[in-house]
């Protein structure tokens, strides 16, 4: 991944198709797993949410 080695992975329970990786490289990455062509002929039936941002509570 762009954010090197990985250190830290966690999905969002308000999106649970959304992964964020950090990594050895300073960066955070962010990638919605709903836009590889594989995850999505798994699991897409259960995604029930789009992948708009949340408005702040």
């Amino acid at each position: 991944p762009k954010a090197g080695a990985v250190f830290s992975i966690t999905f969002s329970e308000e999106c649970p198709f959304l992964l964020a990786i950090g990594g050895s490289k300073g960066k955070l990455q962010v990638w919605d797993t709903l836009s590889d062509a594989g995850v999505v002929r798994r699991f897409g039936k259960y995604s029930t949410h789009k992948l708009d941002p949340a408005p702040d509570a």
